[in-house]
């Protein structure tokens, strides 16, 4: 599956696959050489090329606005986590210790959630937990608050946990959307289509010109490639880095302290 491909023999797949039809262009057009027929395809390479880069700037947008939103969420649940932390302590200590144990195990929970691989079942056996931790959390909160010993309106405590519970659900579901595959198949259609042209193009003047074409394949190949690798946040080599949530649950659970990602 595409999802369980690693970034760059996808990259390579699709340079390989760009050169094929860029070679398949050149071959055709060197069968059926027209002079009529070049002005058509001069304008046609120039049109498909410039509808491609748009093409390619939509999608790379779309995957660099998602990697910036998962990693404001980020940010977002590290700071609910860390005021939710900071409101439980206005609880009476004897209902406090209560709520202590469970809620820095959910902590180090969603920590370990940040950090797992998009495609592991790791992420998935932290997600299941998250969700009996947040039930056994909220109902050690609702306990204690129930006995009126907080200093706090009850509305601050409970305000910034539900925040947090809320944030982690979302940042779940963006983990897993990712860019339409009809879409990337229609990227990659095109692509070959153009490449197919300008080997066409390059028939008619009867010049490979291997070196500038091969750059130019290979551009579109990183580009694709670099796409992709934006739009999954725990998994290649562009990710979205977990220090805010890791200096959040270090001063819940100091023992849950992580090299920064």
């Amino acid at each position: 599956m595409l999802l369980n491909t690693p970034i760059w023999l996808l990259g390579i797949v699709v340079f390989i696959l760009l050169y094929v039809a860029l070679e398949c262009g050149f071959r055709l057009s060197r069968q059926r050489r027209s002079e009529d027929e070049k002005e058509g395809s001069d304008f046609l390479a120039s049109a498909t090329l410039g509808l491609l880069a748009l093409l390619l700037g939509f999608t790379f947008s779309l995957a660099l606005q998602r990697h910036e939103e998962r990693r404001s969420l980020v940010i977002a649940e590290a700071n609910a986590l860390g005021t939710s932390w900071l409101r439980i302590q206005a609880i009476d200590r004897a209902d406090r210790e209560r709520i202590v144990e469970p809620f820095r195990r959910y902590a180090e929970s969603r920590l370990q959630w940040s950090l797992a691989s998009d495609h592991g079942d790791d992420a998935v056996a932290f997600s299941k937990q998250t969700q009996q931790q947040q039930t056994a959390v909220w109902n050690a909160v609702i306990a204690a608050l129930a006995n009126g010993e907080a200093v706090v309106d009850n509305k601050l405590i409970l305000d910034p946990l539900n925040e947090s519970f809320d944030l982690a659900a979302e940042r779940e579901e963006r983990r897993t959307a990712h860019l339409p595959g009809s879409m990337l198949a229609m990227l990659l259609f095109f692509m070959l289509f153009t490449t197919g042209l300008v080997g066409w193009r390059l028939g008619e003047v009867g010049r490979r010109m291997i070196l500038p074409s091969g750059l130019t394949v290979a551009l579109l190949a990183l580009t694709v490639a670099i796409t992709l690798d934006l739009d999954f946040s725990r998994s290649g080599t562009i990710t979205v880095s977990q220090r805010a949530m890791e200096k959040a649950v270090a001063t819940i659970v100091p023992s849950a302290a992580n090299p920064a990602n």
